[in-house]
């Protein structure tokens, strides 16, 4: 059963309405300024008045519900995940940053939703482009109405790495491509070769030089049989090596 000031709030918002026929017999509901035309109800004196009224109610709207809005870092980058537990004409989310104290939000990235579903669905990004610094996050979901509704805002804090750094390549075992991330803690020249298991140099991938900051390199391996490969950073008296596996 349902009281006069939700009923009220119901047609009024629109929202949250049970499917089925609601039916309403000599109920009077205050404080509704306006509501469109429905038989069998009338406005009056900016008093909503149902008598003997039968109003047809087709399925509930089911809002994009957002559980969950987070950040890691990954050596300088920032994965965001979040998590919907329903949606509805849901075309996607605009990924928005912006620097602390500055409202100047650009958008960073888009990230394709699931359109209608009542089932729990889990996004991530991965902002590859912010250089160090504190930021907001906020993402704008759109609907295919055009309509739209911002989230709640997330601060980031990313550093300047504090050594040079060479990451373990992902995937791996990968076929037929993956990618390496590192690190510079300061301006230098920065070398990253590839190698067969017999010392042979199979590529360069990196040969320029580079600020501080954490960067990523893919390797491609086409035309490359299965097998050990080993890849190399250099950089000043930094050196380090590691082994990336490639199956076909």
């Amino acid at each position: 059963m349902y009281s006069a000031a939700d009923i009220t709030r119901m047609l009024y918002y629109k929202s949250n309405i049970p499917a089925g026929t609601l039916m309403f017999r000599d109920v009077l509901l205050n404080g509704v300024d306006s509501i469109e035309a429905l038989q069998g109800i009338t406005v009056t004196g900016g008093r909503l008045n149902v008598f003997n009224a039968v109003v047809e109610i087709s399925s509930p709207i089911v809002p994009v519900e957002l559980v969950s809005f987070n950040y890691e870092l990954l050596s300088g980058l920032v994965k965001l995940s979040w998590i919907t537990a329903t949606e509805i004409n849901n075309i996607g989310f605009e990924v928005l940053r912006s620097e602390i104290r500055n409202d100047d939000w650009k958008k960073v990235g888009f990230v394709p939703g699931f359109g209608t579903t009542t089932e729990y669905r889990s996004y991530n990004f991965l902002d590859e482009s912010v250089a160090p610094g504190n930021y907001s996050y906020r993402l704008k979901q759109i609907d295919f109405s055009g309509e739209f509704e911002y989230s709640d805002e997330i601060e980031v804090e990313v550093n300047f790495p504090d050594k040079f750094s060479l990451e373990q390549n992902y995937p791996n075992p990968f076929n037929p491509s993956t990618i390496i991330q590192y690190a510079v803690s300061s301006k230098q020249l920065v070398q990253i070769k590839v190698f067969d298991v017999l010392g042979n140099e199979i590529m360069t991938l990196v040969d320029e030089e580079k600020s501080e900051g954490t960067y990523e390199v893919e390797f491609s391996a086409e035309g490359l049989s299965s097998g050990i490969y080993i890849y190399k950073m250099q950089t000043g008296s930094f050196v380090d090596i590691k082994k990336m596996s490639l199956i076909r």
